[in-house]
């Protein structure tokens, strides 16, 4: 679990990544606000995911991996993230900036932590 501000309110978002439950293309994930709604549901995610200093429709877009990095931006109606599969979105070249933060990435070492820091 990482916590994040991801809709810039000053409080702890949550950014859930569930890597006992992976399958052979990624992992699910949840993200939850800080009254513990869910904000986003995720599957077939791999690492890196990424927040975006970018925002839209009040939230940070995120660049999350499966497959390709996708982006996925903040249903403004829905009030979540996309709750389409994020594999059916198209592919981009991520193209780091000052200010995205990398919310959970792959060790490149062999003690299997995940790690998370900011750009």
């Amino acid at each position: 679990m990482r916590e994040i501000d991801l809709n810039n309110d000053k409080k702890k978002d949550y950014f859930i990544f569930f890597n006992n439950s992976c399958g052979n293309v990624g992992c699910d994930a949840l993200i939850l606000d800080s009254n513990l709604r869910v904000k986003g549901n995720f599957a077939l995610v791999g690492t890196p995911v990424i927040a975006k200093a970018k925002i839209v429709n009040g939230w940070k877009v995120l660049n999350i991996d499966s497959k390709g990095m996708r982006e996925v931006i903040f249903h403004k109606q829905k009030q979540t993230y996309t709750e389409a599969g994020i594999a059916n979105l198209e592919f981009i070249r991520y193209k780091k900036e000052k200010g995205d933060e990398v919310i959970i990435e792959q060790p490149k070492s062999n003690s299997g932590e995940m790690k998370s820091h900011l750009y």
